[in-house]
């Protein structure tokens, strides 16, 4: 296996979110519904019928979650009252007799799965769909570890570069909503060893927080958020500044568009600059922040752009910048618009991730699952990775080894 490398990007779409900590050869896809999400598998074992849940991500990585039986009782995967077992075994999940039970399975879902070697690696799958949980997987055993359930309406998580924490964002919840009590947005921390919510930090009301990110030297979190008008009628958009050791709100950087929705923000590698993504605008603006000076040094406009997602390269040179139909990127040096590539009308693309080596961006098209390769070097696209193919990386993946 290639040795991990660290990358952040987003999943898209609200709903369901993926961080998987695994080996560079993982392979995940964009989070339509034909891709990624909980589905089940009904099976037959000695005459009664059986429904594994199980959640996947582009048919290549399958993770079971639960199993149900013909009246409706749901047990965990492991739980010693099953007549059988259940293991991942060259990419599939098998089902196999007990020592006291006997027989052989009639029906078992058969899925390729990657093949992992070494050190235990850990997937976080943040997901609102069927629950608001975290859940923690084994990627070796591909089954769960643990679940850790969460308040609702979760907007984004991200893993620190030591491995040791997870950061998950939480909207606010109103005054006099009919279905939650009034809660103010937050922070929350999963801690690695205990697979738990170690603290709990509150933001500001009116702070609407998208995906957040983590400093190289994993001293702060930056959140980016949207106005929450709900919570405070002058509310404003901006970058909150948390201190990953004491918990505090540090800072709360303003934009110079108070009203902007911004739910993406990159980092270049050194954490020197930070770009914030107003992601529902037309023409699309991009925020420049100094981490150094906390303040705004510069903005601008990416004509006839909604910008659905962002990434820099390992260099921090270039800014990508992905809408619908088409790829824009940027000199981050002089914050000009150096390429564009137009993909077509058919296709809805929605996330992308750059390739461990640097060379190739990965684009993932909402519409079909398909996967389009783009030759970095020379910007065009080198090949359309159809769906289930695997595709060599996904928007998804961040890489870190095991600590435990």
């Amino acid at each position: 296996m290639n040795q991990p490398f660290w990358k952040f990007l987003r999943i898209a779409e609200i709903g369901v979110f993926l961080v998987v900590i695994l080996t560079s050869g993982c392979f995940l896809d964009d989070c339509s519904p034909d891709t990624v999400g909980t589905q089940t598998q009904i099976f037959s074992w000695e005459g009664e019928t059986w429904r594994l849940y199980y959640y996947y991500v582009n048919t290549t990585n399958v993770f079971p979650l639960w199993i149900e039986n013909s009246r409706g009782q749901k047990l965990p995967i492991n739980d010693p009252r099953l007549p059988f077992t259940m293991k991942t075994k060259d990419g599939d999940i098998e089902i196999g007799p007990r020592p006291s039970t006997g027989g052989a399975a009639k029906d078992s879902p058969k899925r390729h799965a990657v093949e992992l070697s070494g050190p235990p690696y850990y997937a976080y799958i943040l997901s609102d769909n069927p629950e608001d949980v975290v859940y923690i997987f084994d990627q070796q055993t591909r089954m769960v570890v643990q679940k850790i359930t969460l308040p609702t309406r979760p907007q984004g998580i991200a893993v620190n570069n030591s491995g040791t924490r997870a950061y998950v964002t939480n909207q606010g919840i109103e005054q006099g909503n009919p279905f939650f009590p009034q809660a103010p947005p937050r922070l929350r921390v999963i801690d690695k060893a205990t697979r738990s919510i170690s603290r709990t930090i509150d933001l500001t009301p009116g702070m609407n927080p998208g995906k957040p990110v983590v400093s190289p030297d994993d001293l702060f979190v930056y959140v980016p958020y949207s106005p929450d008008t709900r919570q405070a009628s002058n509310a404003v958009a901006g970058v909150a500044v948390v201190n990953a050791d004491s918990g505090a709100l540090a800072q709360a950087i303003p934009l110079s568009v108070p009203t902007a929705t911004v739910t993406r923000i990159a980092m270049t590698p050194d954490g020197a600059l930070l770009f914030a993504i107003a992601t529902q605008s037309i023409p699309a603006r991009v925020f420049v922040i100094d981490t150094f000076t906390r303040e705004q040094v510069a903005t601008f406009v990416v004509a006839n752009s909604s910008i659905r997602d962002a990434l820099l390269d390992y260099t921090g040179s270039r800014l990508y910048l992905l809408n619908q139909n088409s790829l824009v990127v940027y000199d981050t040096a002089t914050l000009t618009e150096s390429g564009r590539l137009a993909f077509a009308s058919t296709k809805k693309m929605n996330s992308m991730a750059l390739s461990i080596d640097g060379n190739s961006i990965f684009i993932s098209d909402e519409f079909t699952g398909a996967v389009t390769r783009v030759k970095r070097s020379t910007f065009q696209i080198a090949e359309e990775i159809p769906p289930p193919g695997p595709a060599p990386d996904s928007s998804m993946v961040f890489s870190v080894p095991s600590r435990q």
